[in-house]
């Protein structure tokens, strides 16, 4: 069965599912809206405290709903039988309408990988992979943020669910995080969709001026930052430092 496009969005984002709606109208491909989330759900702990020594500060309430419906649509994909890959979306995009008429094509050319990003917010250096439908697949070897679009298989979304023990940072800097889940961070060159300006809520509430960190919160902000990059220097070296199993967050819902 191709790829199914499934696109987030509020329920009550009027503007936004019209000017998406449009553009999906050109496509002969199935797709439908996904209603995003606006918390997160029991079987989803955050820590605020965590948060603030992961990114210097708690997360949004906007970047929590975020995480939810992504999260969320990775389960269902987990669990659904007949369906093998899906393709995201968030409402905020403008589509190359050519490149998404060929959805079906997408478990095909992408064979052997589990997730292809379609945008990124930041540029960053990459390794060219091989040509794929007349773009070309491409190895992200730093983080690039944002979570617009891009195609996910049932593997990719178990390989991200195990590795989310709670919810210490937004949800594109999980995706970012190869080192902790293994998934390759792949997106393709050109991109096949752009971010629209609708004066994103979650952006501006990123950029609050924000006070100093103080004591222990600053001291343990310092050893989060310099493990992270001493895990990303170490997997992009070829060196594997060893973690323990964790219990996926499917898993995890079963046995609550």
């Amino acid at each position: 069965m191709p790829s199914e496009i499934r696109i987030i969005s509020l329920k009550d984002s009027v503007q936004r599912r019209t000017e998406i709606e449009a553009q999906m109208a050109r496509l002969a491909v199935p797709w439908s809206f996904y209603d995003a989330a606006t918390s997160l759900p029991d079987w989803l702990p955050y820590n605020a405290r965590h948060a603030v020594w992961n990114r210097g500060r708690e997360l949004t309430r906007g970047e929590l709903g975020c995480f939810a419906s992504h999260v969320s649509l990775w389960k269902w994909l987990s669990e659904h039988n007949d369906l093998n890959s899906m393709c995201v979306l968030e409402d905020d995009v403008l589509i190359n309408w050519s490149f998404f008429e060929k959805a079906g094509e997408f478990d095909a050319s992408f064979n052997g990988f589990n997730f292809v990003r379609f945008y990124g917010k930041l540029p960053v250096s990459t390794r060219c992979i091989a040509p794929v439908l007349g773009r070309y697949l491409v190895e992200y070897r730093r983080p690039v943020y944002g979570t617009q679009g891009y195609w996910i298989n049932k593997a990719g979304a178990k390989l991200f669910l195990s590795s989310i023990q709670k919810v210490v940072r937004p949800i594109d800097d999980e995706m970012d995080r190869v080192w902790a889940h293994g998934v390759p961070s792949l997106g393709l060159y050109p991109a096949p969709l752009t971010e629209l300006d609708f004066g994103s809520t979650i952006e501006m509430d990123r950029r609050l001026d924000l006070p100093a960190l103080r004591g222990s919160d600053r001291i343990m902000r310092l050893l989060a930052r310099a493990a992270e990059k001493a895990r990303r220097i170490a997997f992009y070296a070829g060196i594997r430092w060893f973690r323990p199993r964790r219990l996926p967050i499917t898993d995890r819902i079963q046995s609550a």
